[in-house]
């Protein structure tokens, strides 16, 4: 998927976009794995009972 980015930005746009975009691709591939794991830790929390909590995300 990185590759057909770099190539679209090669075809669209400036010539300095294929190397932006590698690059923040590419770091989104190094923490991808970091941020999965720290999601999937804090959804497999048990939540804290919160009196009230209910209509505060009810009134926003």
């Amino acid at each position: 998927a990185v590759d057909e980015a770099v190539e679209l930005a090669k075809q669209l746009s400036t010539d300095d976009s294929p190397g932006f975009v590698n690059g923040v691709l590419g770091q989104i591939v190094l923490v991808a794995p970091q941020v999965r794991a720290a999601a999937a830790a804090v959804s497999s929390r048990p939540q804290p009972d919160v009196p009230g909590a209910a209509s505060v995300d009810a009134e926003q």
